[in-house]
Parts: C-alpha cells; structure tokens; sequence
C-alpha cells in the first residue's frame, strides 16, 4: 500500500492508494477468453479551451490488495501542453462525455506523484510548459475478484474544456434552441438572464464541482452579469464549525450576455449535503457592502472579506 499526501493553504492530507497489478482485463472481444486489453489509448477531441491542447492520454485497469480486500482501479491520464499560461480552477479534463460513463478531473493532480502542495496561487500550467494529470476511480472491492474487469464499456474520448463550458460538454442539446426552450420551460425561470440548469458534478477529493448555464431571454444585450446559486445545508445536515455559513451563495461573473445567447458557468467545491434554494442574476452596481465576483471569478458571498483584503494586497496592473 502505498501513501498519498496533499497538501494545500496549510491543509496536508494523506490517502491510501492500493499496490497495483495487472491482474484484470477490460474491452476484449465478446467471448474470447484472454484478449481483452487491460489498457488503451483515448481518441484526443479538439480542445474547447484555447492555448491548451492534450498531446497523449491513456487508460488502464489494474487490481490490487488493501489487508484483506482486493480492488479495481480504473486509471485516467492525459498529458496538457499549453502555449500560455493556464490558470488553476479555469479548466477540466473530461472522459467520455456525453453519456452514463463521463468522467470529470477538474482536480488535475499531477500523475506518478506521491505527495502535493497545491499553491492555489501558482498556474497550472507555464506557458510552453506541459503536466501530465492522473485520475483514478475504483471499479469494485471484494475478498476475491476475477480475471475479468468490472468495466462495462470501453473508455474512448477525452477532450480539454473550461469550467465554463463543462455543462455544455456533458449535456450538449443546451447548446441547440429546442434544448434551451425545453429547459427554460421546465425552470420555470422568467428573468432577463435566466439559469436553466445546475448540477453537481463528482470531481474527486471528496467533493462536487458546481456548474451550469444561464439563457438571456431578451431583445438586448445584457452587460456585465453575474448569477448567483443560494444555497443552504437542509435540515438535520451536519453542520462543520469551520465550514461556509448556511445559507451562502455561489457567485459567477459571466460579463456580457448577448440576447438569446446561453453562457455557462463552475466552480467552488460541495462538501456534503447542500442544496440550491434559490437562483438569481444581477448586475453588480445593484450588490453594495461587500466584493463581487469579478472577470472569471467564482466565490462564496461569505467569503467577500476576504477576497477583497486579497485583492487590496495585488499590485495594481
């Protein structure tokens, strides 16, 4: 077994990742005992997000023992090489979407490392830089597992895309004016700049990445928006002593929304149970007292003071 340690804004911890062999075989030819590869290689789909390409990415399946349980690990890697510099929390690394089997890194830890210091700080990626990013999920735990792999499909597409984009990746009819109207109508949303969906989305660590999309269902451009998610831990749901008040909002600054387009929006991260009881828009000359998201941003409403001493301490540009 071997040990996994994170550290970021002074938090270290460590995990448990099982010794890995290749014991098991996943996408083989239906009823041909022992052909089943038990790695592959991704077809690369162009990129959404520009300046980053993904050059190689793999997959592969592997067993292994934890004491007296043995697993199934099913390993995602894609090598990123960017022509400038990426900010961490602008993009994801998707698999196999659209469909049942999509899987999201917005993580992007690095592969084959044993321990990380996540600098929010520091980008992602320099520019000409390249990071290869590592992702693993288990497939299944029992006392006893077989030669054959508990994968169901073969893992087939990666593609890069902003967070800004992810929801348009994993539910592409938003992109199409029957799909908007269908979903305008069932958010029953009648605002000048409407969300029509949110969802969570499973990214790793232990946490959810929040993303959606918000239709201008106007005649005119709307200037410079930001849409907001309240939020609230349901009754009954514990409740951390150093965890974000309930109710909070998720804010998104999404800048200027030409009429009828739709615009996506994600990030900040769902630890446990909340839910999303409200949905608004607005500009932010109509929020006083405290910072609003800004060009990009993400942030909680709780954390404004915050955000603005940070912003007090940048050099100005």
């Amino acid at each position: 077994m071997k040990a996994i340690a994170v550290a970021a804004a002074g938090l270290f911890v460590t995990a448990c990742w099982k010794t890995e062999k290749p014991v098991v075989h996943a996408c083989g030819a239906p009823g041909v005992f022992g052909s089943e590869p038990s790695e592959g290689a991704f077809t690369i789909l162009p990129s959404r997000v520009p300046g980053l390409e993904i050059t190689d990415a793999s997959w592969r399946t592997r067993g292994g023992s934890e004491e007296f349980v043995y697993t199934e690990l099913l390993s995602l890697r894609a090598t990123l090489h960017a022509s400038r510099t990426i900010p961490q929390d602008e993009i994801a690394v998707v698999y196999d979407a659209p469909g049942p089997h999509a899987f999201v890194d917005a993580s992007l830890l690095e592969a084959d490392r044993d321990q990380y210091h996540l600098n929010r700080a520091a980008p992602l990626v320099d520019s000409g830089g390249r990071l290869t990013v590592g992702l693993a999920r288990e497939l299944r735990s029992s006392w006893w597992i077989g030669p054959h792999s508990a994968l169901t499909y073969c893992p087939r597409t990666v593609r890069a895309v902003p967070l800004s984009a992810l929801v348009l990746t994993l539910v592409p009819e938003l992109e199409t004016r029957q799909g908007q109207a269908n979903r305008l109508r069932t958010s029953r949303q009648t605002a000048p700049l409407a969300i029509i969906m949110d969802t969570l989305v499973d990214y790793g660590l232990g946490s959810d990445l929040s993303v959606g999309a918000a239709l201008n269902t106007t005649d005119s451009t709307l200037h410079d928006m930001v849409v907001g998610l309240v939020v609230e831990r349901p009754p009954g749901a514990y409740q951390p002593e150093d965890g974000p008040p309930s109710p909070d909002t998720l804010e998104y600054f999404v800048g200027s929304v030409p009429p009828h387009a739709l615009v996506g929006f994600g990030g900040g991260q769902f630890v446990g149970v909340w839910k999303v009881v409200r949905r608004v828009a607005y500009h932010p000359a109509d929020v006083s007292g405290r910072a609003i998201a800004e060009k990009d941003e993400y942030h909680r409403a709780s954390e404004a003071a915050r955000l603005a001493r940070i912003r007090a301490r940048q050099p100005t540009q």
